[in-house]
C-alpha cells in the first residue's frame, strides 16, 4: 500500500492544527507543512513530539495574503517538497488547521486504495467572473487583505482603466482556453500532482498579479489535460464538507451540524474551528470514529 501525503497550509502552529495532525497519525501518513511566514519561528520538535507515527517536513514559507498569489507560490511549494520526496505517495491532500476528518485513518486508506481519479471542485468554468481573475492586472493584491481600505479604492480606479483599455492578459495563454474555479482544497493523485508541479512556470505567469487565483490555477489546469478526465463525480467533488454561507464563504461548523456530517459521505469538514462549537463538534466526531 502506497502512504498518502498530507500537505498542511496552515496560519501557525497551534492547538487546533496539532489537533488534526494527532487525528491523521499514522505509519502511512506522511505529513508536509507549510506555515504562512509572518506567524514567526517554528519549531520541528514541537510537532514531532506531539505525533507517534507520521514523518513531518517543514517546507520554506511564504508570507501568505488572502486571495493573494502568494497562496498558490505556498501551494506549490508543498506540491514541491512532497512530489520530490524519496516516497511514491497514492494522494496529496490540502488541508489546513479547520479540516478536520471524518472517518478513521484505516477507512480513509481503503477509500483510496486503487483509486485513480482527481477529486478536485469544479464550481464552474469560463464565466465572466472567473475569467477577470485572471484578465486584469491586480498589482495590490497582496496587500489588500479583507478590508476595503486604501489600496483596495486604487485597486478598483486601476481596474476601471484597465477594463477602458481592454487589457486581457489571458489573449497570451493559449495554453488554458478553459479558466475554472472551485474550492482550493484537493485530493490528488501523484501523477497529476507532479503535472502541477512541472508547469511552475506556467502557473506564475498566469497567477503572480491575479486575484484569488488559489480558486482557479489547479482547476485550469485539470481541464486543459489529460487529466481531465479522471475528474471525480461532481457528487464526491474534494471530499469535504462545506456549508457555504454568504460571499462565497464558509461556515464554521458546530454540534447541531454533527448528523448532515454523519450523512454527508465526505472524509474531511470544513470548517471546524478551535473555538467552543468546534472543539464540541470535534469531540463529537472523534468519540464516533473510536467507536469504530
Amino acid at each position: 500500500m502506497r502512504k498518502q501525503a498530507f500537505l498542511f497550509l496552515v496560519r501557525q502552529i497551534d492547538a487546533a492544527t496539532l489537533d488534526v495532525m494527532k487525528m491523521l497519525d499514522d505509519p502511512q501518513h506522511d505529513f508536509y507543512v507549510h506555515v504562512d511566514a509572518k506567524s514567526g519561528p517554528v519549531a520541528l520538535p514541537t510537532i514531532a513530539k506531539a505525533l507517534k507515527y507520521s514523518h513531518v517536513v517543514l517546507v520554506p514559507r511564504v508570507a501568505v495574503g488572502w486571495a493573494a498569489y502568494s497562496m498558490v507560490a505556498a501551494e506549490m511549494q508543498l506540491l514541491r517538497e512532497a512530489t520530490s520526496a524519496k516516497t511514491l505517495y497514492a494522494y496529496y491532500h490540502l488541508l489546513s488547521e479547520s479540516d478536520f476528518p471524518l472517518v478513521s485513518n484505516q477507512k480513509f486508506q481503503a477509500f483510496f486504495t486503487d483509486k485513480d481519479l482527481e477529486f478536485v471542485e469544479i464550481e464552474r468554468n469560463n464565466d465572466v467572473n472567473t475569467r477577470n481573475r485572471l484578465r486584469y492586472y491586480y498589482p495590490l493584491q497582496e496587500r489588500l487583505g479583507k478590508r476595503h481600505g486604501f489600496y483596495w479604492l486604487m485597486q478598483k480606479g486601476l481596474l476601471v482603466v484597465e477594463h477602458l483599455l481592454r487589457v486581457n492578459r489571458l489573449k497570451h495563454v493559449q495554453e488554458l482556453p478553459i479558466i475554472a474555479k472551485g474550492s482550493q482544497w484537493f485530493s490528488i493523485t501523484d501523477d497529476f500532482a507532479k503535472y502541477v508541479v512541472s508547469n511552475s512556470a506556467l502557473v506564475t505567469r498566469v497567477c503572480r498579479v491575479s486575484r484569488a487565483p488559489d480558486e482557479v490555477f489547479l482547476q485550469t489546469l485539470l481541464l486543459n489535460s489529460k487529466f481531465a478526465s479522471k475528474l471525480a463525480p461532481q457528487t464526491s467533488g474534494n471530499l469535504r464538507y462545506i456549508r457555504w454561507g454568504q460571499g462565497n464563504s464558509p461556515k464554521s461548523l458546530g454540534p447541531k451540524d454533527f448528523q448532515a456530517l454523519q450523512q454527508s459521505g465526505k472524509l474531511f469538514a470544513r470548517k471546524i474551528s478551535g473555538l467552543s462549537d468546534g472543539l464540541a463538534l470535534r469531540q463529537l466526531v472523534r468519540d464516533e470514529i473510536n467507536k469504530e
